[in-house]
């Protein structure tokens, strides 16, 4: 009787344990959190002298953050601020205001919170684009905190009139016209015409076949013309300007390519960037006339940085990725946010105690990162790698851990692929290593913290998503001395806004 009620206790808990761990309780977390703390506390104590002798940074935290920027970072970020702006042509006329996506309101996918490197001459109902591309308006100056908020394309609420261009639904001889004079009608050819949409928000299309996620297109609605012809570029072209005192911005900005649904009266529009994973930098589009503004600094030299250590060698979970971070100062950095070693990018903030964060690392299964990437090299038809004749970055979108490859030992991870990739030249299927930065639009996560590089394929896979292998440390703390912890965006507005009253007093 002695020797089973020790083994049904056992039982007991563990039932109890694994009830905790599906379904879990606040207090008894709570509870658990409080007896395990004295051990944690020695854990975290001793665990910096395990890693004495695994290596070191020898230069000041400040001279490896600079380091970093100045060696690629500010390069990428450039770069990625120039790919977002509009062509020459669209550029005429008109002022570009770049604005990093700082995030999205709690709950409101169509909507971006962006921080403009100025507010002066930013109003509301200005036209928002990613190079060619029609994204938004301004709905909200938040003058503060320096910042703005974004309405897209993609809310109901919001329409846009497009146009589609001159459109020859029927076939043309073209010896025919060539023979015709001119004026005259050509056989087969029928009557050209401009037609034009409402477009607004979302139409959800059906899953791929062979499986992925359902591709998501813009919605379009009450044609002017039953006959338009598919395939076409929709363009921003608003009648009725004298509603819309920004119309004449917004005028020719891309839609994207206007396709049928399942019936004849079915429309909708397959944009050319990700709404929901790829909006990282975006440019308010304002009248000339004031004054240009230079870049705020690098993100790493942001304010908003704290220094962190490894409390912990790893996670006890053997199919898991983490580590613990004794924060300095005991700061409290929010869910999602970056940790950094140097420019790399470590992992991502998954809880805060009263003794540290605990952290994802990159080979944590689940883990997600929006990235832009830079080709650094392609394969040509022999096999030979080469520099790319075109180094600008790409936004590929969104990619998810899946954990180590047991082949290689290396990081797996799934990019949800909703734009192609498409290299100048370079036909489907071409091998491109790209070296991965991070994009932004999430809490406390930069852009171009350097994610590691990774071969992918240009074009695209449908909706069905692609998996890769990351050519990045598998153990990255190792030898990590100096780390920094993105604590959370809230006071660097004031920041912000003091830039902005400064800007308005140089404008006057």
């Amino acid at each position: 009787m002695s020797r089973r009620v020790p083994r049904g206790l056992f039982h007991v808990t563990w039932i109890a344990c694994a009830l905790l761990a599906l379904r879990p309780v606040p207090a008894a977390d709570r509870a658990v959190e409080f007896v395990l703390a004295p051990s944690r506390v020695v854990g975290r104590v001793f665990t910096p002298l395990t890693t004495l002798g695994q290596g070191s940074v020898s230069a000041d935290e400040r001279d490896v953050r600079a380091i970093a920027a100045e060696a690629y970072g500010t390069r990428v970020l450039e770069d990625l601020v120039f790919a977002s702006l509009p062509s020459e042509e669209l550029r005429a006329g008109r002022r570009c205001v770049p604005a990093r996506v700082l995030r999205r309101p709690s709950g409101r996918r169509d909507e971006l919170v962006v921080e403009p490197w100025t507010l002066v001459g930013v109003e509301v109902g200005q036209p928002v684009v990613f190079g060619d591309s029609y994204v938004g308006r301004v709905h909200e100056i938040l003058g503060r905190e320096g910042r703005a908020v974004v309405r897209l394309v993609t809310q109901p609420q919001l329409f846009v009139g497009a146009l589609l261009p001159a459109q020859l639904p029927g076939t043309v001889d073209t010896e025919a016209a060539a023979d015709a004079p001119s004026g005259a009608g050509v056989p087969g050819q029928k009557e050209s015409f401009d037609v034009r949409f409402v477009v607004g928000g979302v139409a959800v299309g059906r899953r791929p076949l062979d499986g992925g996620e359902a591709l998501l297109w813009l919605a379009a609605h009450n044609p002017s013309r039953p006959d338009a012809t598919p395939g076409g570029l929709l363009v921003v072209d608003e009648l009725l300007s004298e509603l819309d005192p920004f119309a004449d911005l917004s005028r020719g900005f891309e839609l994207g390519r206007l396709e049928r649904g399942a019936s004849d009266g079915d429309w909708h529009v397959a944009p050319q960037v990700d709404f929901l994973h790829g909006l990282y930098q975006v440019v308010v589009v304002t009248p000339p006339g004031a004054p240009t503004v230079q870049p705020p600094a690098h993100p790493l030299f942001e304010p908003r940085w704290a220094r962190a250590r490894a409390a912990s060698a790893g996670d006890p979970n053997p199919t898991r990725a983490g580590a613990a971070l004794w924060v300095d100062g005991g700061a409290s950095a929010p869910l999602g946010a970056a940790v950094v070693a140097g420019g790399r990018l470590v992992g991502r903030v998954t809880g805060s105690t009263v003794l540290g964060v605990d952290v994802a690392l990159l080979a944590d299964p689940g883990l997600a990162l929006p990235v832009s990437g830079v080709p650094v090299e392609i394969e040509t038809p022999y096999g030979e790698w080469v520099p790319p004749h075109d180094d600008a970055p790409r936004v590929l979108g969104r990619i998810v851990s899946l954990g180590l490859d047991r082949a290689t030992g290396q990081v797996a991870f799934h990019l949800r692929d909703a734009v192609p990739l498409e290299l100048a030249g370079l036909p489907d299927g071409t091998r491109v290593r790209l070296r991965l930065v991070t994009g932004s639009g999430e809490t406390a996560l930069p852009s171009a913290l350097v994610v590691g590089e990774a071969v992918l394929l240009t074009g695209s896979s449908g909706g069905r998503g692609r998996r890769f292998l990351l050519d990045a440390p598998t153990d990255p703390l190792r030898g990590a001395a100096s780390l920094f912890v993105r604590l959370a965006d809230d006071d660097v507005g004031e920041v912000a806004a003091t830039d902005a009253a400064r800007g308005r007093i140089e404008a006057r």
